[in-house]
């Protein structure tokens, strides 16, 4: 009877923690889901964002996927559902949008509410994210470890950043990890089961962005690594039958790929296709407008196993990097240049992961290779180590241009697996260490929280925080094109402002009259070289007013090829002025009057 009355009471207890850590994961999620869902409300769309909802619309009454091939179409095919069915019933012309003006021009004020509910849509890609970051932690490290993860990953500034926007970029980071999680189970425990999983999820991540092409490398190197390595009682199945396994894996994964494309092109010969890249082009392709590289060769008999959008946004992003220098610009820390940095990403990351972050990473690693940390073998570390570090090493090789912080998004659901392991050790090591860590956990959070739901526009102490973000990285990185609603907030606050002189680089996009925002576009500083005549003044500015500039037509003077991308000319002569107001921390809003702007003219007339 004791006996019995004591296994209850075990069992009572054990039931008592599932229960306890299924609440608190939901509660995490639930979290994030919110903050989320409210900032996703409160932006304006991005860039990119007015792209992919109306290719995402296009794909849903078309059935083809020629539009926005750059990237595979599973995030815009969900974030495009709801808008599809709030849209059902009107104008089938829809299926002619060809960008976000066209959305915007049509549907007006109410464009702005489709977009939030485009992102929405796409909410529960980043909850599946954290839930594998928790799952993968709690398995390796144990259920501390799991929430220690599970936590970085709500309230990281830049998956708050991007899930709530229809991304790629966070998609690839949860369906990455989940590709990667799911394959180290079936290693561990390779039954048919995992190996029908694994090969699902992974074909599920191949269509969340084309990045992910690097697992199909790793998968089959990590798998050789873990064979040779292991001791004979951790192969449960031989060579030849773990090797048929992979291949199903693979092929499974290839399947699911041409499925999300409706096997649209699949299997048509090599020498069909016209390249625009060096790479698979050959060395005129560039110069010819596109070549036949493989036309006349036997290889060009071959049939490819891939959807022909698919190929072709891979050749056109491989184009892309090839050609930066003429049509993208590079930017660090004030400096534009025609190539990118190798060095880039690697910076990005020092400033743009909160420092509390870096701290448990730091106390992780130093853990790592001490003698008493032996938590788990190196063959399981080895999965969170090789994606993340081929990730980086592929990226910052690609040198045309290096822009974007957000391709390095895919990297943090490893980091934050492999940094929670320090939760595990601070149980069995000296009590400094578990509140060294807890502080750190609070730090990155609190940074994080500090300056939502501006998350898109995080950087660290390091630099100064998000005001002072600017002077080291522009583009998505802090001006996506996502405050123009905070900006409509400040003026309805402050009248006496309107009608405002606006230099905003994406207002072909979405124009700011849409918004309610009254204005007239601001002049531009005068070209280098021009020769200073006393009409001047009155031609270019700075001249007395209300101005809203964005930060990358702030810094955008310093190349002509730029300042022509984004408006009309040159605004860096607001650097010079002291800024009254912001809207977020993209939207920099400048008074100036009679006195400053001839103290301007008069410096300039000086120094020329």
């Amino acid at each position: 009877m004791v006996a019995a009355t004591g296994a209850s009471v075990g069992n009572d207890a054990r039931v008592d923690r599932r229960i306890g850590r299924a609440l608190g994961v939901s509660g995490l999620l639930c979290c994030q889901a919110v903050l989320l869902a409210w900032s996703a409300s409160l932006h304006s769309p991005t860039i990119d964002e007015a792209r992919w909802l109306p290719a995402g619309i296009r794909h849903w009454q078309t059935g083809t996927f020629d539009t926005a091939i750059v990237n595979p179409p599973t995030v815009r095919l969900l974030a495009a559902a709801p808008v599809v069915w709030a849209l059902a019933g009107e104008r089938r012309a829809d299926a002619a949008l060809h960008d976000g003006g066209d959305l915007v021009r049509r549907y007006g004020a109410r464009s702005f509410w489709l977009f939030t509910l485009g992102r929405w849509a796409c909410i529960p890609i980043s909850l599946v994210g954290g839930f594998v970051c928790y799952s993968w932690a709690r398995r390796l490290y144990g259920a501390a470890s799991g929430f220690v993860a599970l936590t970085l990953w709500c309230f990281s500034p830049n998956i708050l950043a991007h899930g709530q926007l229809i991304s790629n970029d966070c998609a690839a980071a949860a369906f990455g990890i989940a590709a990667t999680y799911t394959f180290w189970r079936w290693l561990r425990q390779p039954t048919w089961g995992l190996t029908f999983a694994a090969g699902l999820v992974l074909g599920v991540a191949e269509l969340a962005k084309m990045s992910l092409l690097i697992l199909i490398f790793a998968f089959p190197i990590m798998w050789v690594v873990w064979r040779l390595t292991g001791e004979k009682r951790d192969c449960q199945v031989g060579w030849a039958l773990s090797t048929a396994q992979l291949c199903c894996i693979l092929l499974l994964a290839l399947d699911v790929l041409n499925a999300g494309y409706l096997f649209e092109g699949t299997c048509r010969p090599l020498k069909e296709f016209r390249f625009m890249s060096k790479f698979l082009g050959g060395p005129d392709a560039q110069n010819q407008r596109g070549g036949y590289r493989f036309a006349g060769s036997l290889i060009g008999e071959v049939p490819v196993p891939l959807p022909e959008n698919y190929v072709r946004g891979f050749d056109e992003t491989k184009h892309q990097l090839e050609v930066g220098n003429r049509v993208q610009f590079s930017y660090l820390r004030g400096q534009w240049a025609t190539r990118g940095w190798w060095y880039f990403y690697l910076y990005a990351l020092a400033i743009k992961v909160p420092l509390g972050t870096w701290c448990l990473l730091a106390f992780s690693a130093a853990m790592r290779f001490s003698k008493v940390d032996s938590i788990v073998a190196w063959r399981d570390e080895m999965l969170l180590v090789v994606p993340p570090v081929l990730l980086l090493t592929v990226a910052s090789s690609q040198l045309g241009f290096t822009d974007h912080f957000r391709y390095m998004l895919p990297m943090l659901p490893f980091a934050f697996v492999w940094i929670s392991r320090i939760a595990a050790i601070a149980i069995v090591r000296p009590r400094t260490l578990g509140i060294a860590a807890a502080a750190a956990l609070a730090w990155s959070v609190g940074s994080s929280l500090a300056i939502y739901p501006h998350s898109l526009s995080y950087f660290n102490e390091l630099v100064g925080g998000p005001s002072r973000g600017h002077f080291h990285l522009l583009g998505s990185n802090i001006d996506y094109g996502q405050d123009l609603l905070f900006l409509k907030d400040w003026l309805d606050k402050h009248p006496q402002a309107r009608p405002i002189k606006l230099a905003i680089w994406n207002m072909r996009t979405v124009d700011p009259a849409v918004a309610g925002i009254e204005y007239t576009v601001a002049p531009s500083g005068p070209p280098p070289n021009t020769p200073l005549t006393p009409d001047l003044s009155t031609k270019f500015g700075p001249q007395p007013g209300w101005f809203a500039v964005n930060v990358n037509v702030l810094h955008g003077d310093d190349w002509p090829g730029r300042a022509s991308e984004t408006t009309t000319g040159y605004y860096g002569y607001f650097l010079q002025f002291t800024p009254v107001a912001r809207a977020g921390y993209s939207i920099y809003i400048y008074h100036i009057n009679a006195t400053d702007a001839d103290r301007y003219w008069h410096d300039s007339t000086i120094a020329r």
